[in-house]
């Protein structure tokens, strides 16, 4: 009330609606959960339309629309991706600028691309690499990003065993080893930065081993 252009305000209210809609439903109380859901949309719809250049809203906005349609079960996976492809599409489009909204994307096709049939998943996947390095290259020192694409080339070479996936993985995974997230530093992120080194090392043996045992 005090700030309506609080763009926080409104997630963190639209994350403590779809949290209180999970507790109704743990208790059997269906009607109040589809109410405190209606809720958490509302808002998230109200604040996509306060913040037209922050995609914070907007993502939320899709990734619960998602989920939901994935809760009710009443379409396929193939059909969820057909449907929601052009919604995250055009995310992508209206923050172009965004490294997270290619970041969504990449997940978005990353999941589509395990258990959306075997003619849209091969594609799924390629459309996953696409995004996950076009959010990489938009925001190139977050190694989170650099994490996800070697991990979806590798994935690719597991699955064509083509070398040059394999090499890409490495090369990506190598090179972000150096970034300041994957740095050993002592403080509040120790943790975190430590977990990610464990990751990429782990991605890095692993490509070779496969390479390896293709050989």
């Amino acid at each position: 009330e005090f700030d309506p252009n609080n763009i926080q305000a409104y997630l963190y209210l639209a994350r403590a609606a779809v949290t209180r809609g999970e507790l109704f439903a743990a208790r059997g109380s269906l009607d109040e959960k589809d109410k405190a859901t209606a809720q958490a949309v509302a808002l998230l719809e109200q604040a996509a339309r306060t913040a037209e250049s922050d995609p914070s809203a907007d993502i939320d906005l899709l990734t619960l629309k998602l989920r939901l349609a994935r809760d009710k079960g009443s379409t396929t996976p193939r059909e969820q991706a057909e449907l929601f492809e052009p919604q995250f599409l055009a995310l992508a489009n209206k923050f172009s600028s965004s490294a997270r909204a290619f970041g969504v994307l990449s997940a978005f096709y990353s999941e589509y691309s395990v258990y959306a049939g075997p003619t849209l998943g091969p594609e799924n996947l390629r459309k996953a690499i696409e995004a996950g390095e076009k959010a990489m290259e938009l925001d190139p020192g977050n190694v989170g990003y650099a994490i996800n694409a070697a991990d979806l080339h590798y994935r690719s070479y597991s699955i064509y065993d083509k070398k040059e996936e394999i090499q890409k993985a490495i090369e990506i995974a190598q090179k972000a080893l150096e970034l300041p997230g994957a740095q050993d530093t002592a403080g509040p992120r120790e943790r975190v930065n430590k977990f990610n080194r464990y990751r990429l090392y782990s991605l890095v043996a692993n490509c070779y081993i496969e390479w390896v045992l293709g050989d």
